[in-house]
């Protein structure tokens, strides 16, 4: 997931995020970004003290997977700006200007981790509708992410309501409540549905927005959760079997071999 970490690109160099369709192929820009001066920029840019640097763009590309037998296409739209670097180029030290995009929304969605086909379909659902959102709204992401924690404590169990004893009504159990609840036989996945939880609440209720790292540690804590909780166990018996079957064969052509004549 380090790739979705990087916040902008070069125009010239883009990263290469895997095919949403196929998640084998890599996404090659087709043709190339095509920049357009903001409203903003177009009216400051004839203002002598406008610098490059200033500049301000809406991008907009195609990437195609390059696998033959997929070539999906990806629309791509995000923000540029333009920045002075320094480097070298023909072997002397310079200062250039570079163009930038910060992605903000991909059709169809990127993937930022690939979800198992052993995941529960709703669970599966709610994270791809995180995965949607990841470039252009991290508390919206967030809180998506959370949702996704409140349906794995449904497949495995855990209530989201009960009936208050006084009135008889039908209560919510907050997610902090429902994680306490949860017995010890999942007390290996707590500490990290608290920590999703935290993070989703301040996507909805904090000051400042959460930042993508937020949400990329989010993603590396449930996809260690959907792994102890729904990847399907390896059947050890046969295979078990098979090697006390050769041990036995192997006992007996001794046993054989000493046997008086």
């Amino acid at each position: 997931m380090e790739i979705f970490a990087l916040d902008s690109f070069e125009v010239s160099n883009a990263p290469e995020w895997n095919c949403p369709t196929c998640s084998r192929g890599i996404l090659q820009v087709s043709g190339s970004l095509r920049l357009e001066d903001t409203a903003h920029t177009i009216l400051y840019r004839s203002d002598e003290s406008f610098e490059p640097e200033y500049a301000e763009y809406n991008v907009i590309g195609m990437l195609k997977c390059n696998r033959s037998k997929c070539s999906e296409t990806v629309m791509m739209v995000g923000t540029g700006f333009c920045d002075l670097d320094q480097g070298y180029v023909d072997g002397e030290w310079t200062q250039y200007l570079t163009n930038y995009c910060k992605p903000r929304f991909f059709q169809p969605h990127l993937n930022v981790f690939e979800i198992p086909a052993y995941v529960p379909t709703e669970i599966s659902d709610m994270l791809k509708l995180s995965f949607a959102v990841f470039f252009c709204d991290s508390d919206s992401c967030g809180n998506r992410i959370r949702a996704s924690v409140e349906i794995v404590l449904n497949h495995i169990g855990s209530p989201s309501t009960r009936v208050t004893v006084n009135s008889g009504r039908v209560k919510a159990i907050s997610l902090g409540d429902r994680i306490k609840a949860l017995t010890e036989t999942h007390d290996n996945i707590k500490e990290l549905l608290s920590a999703i939880r935290i993070i989703g609440n301040d996507s909805s209720h904090s000051e400042t927005s959460i930042s993508r790292q937020d949400t990329i540690d989010a993603y590396t804590m449930v996809r260690f959760i959907l792994e102890i909780l729904f990847r399907p166990q390896v059947d050890t018996a046969e295979i078990y079997q098979l090697a006390q079957q050769r041990i036995a064969e192997s006992e007996a052509r001794t046993q054989a071999a000493q046997a008086p004549i």
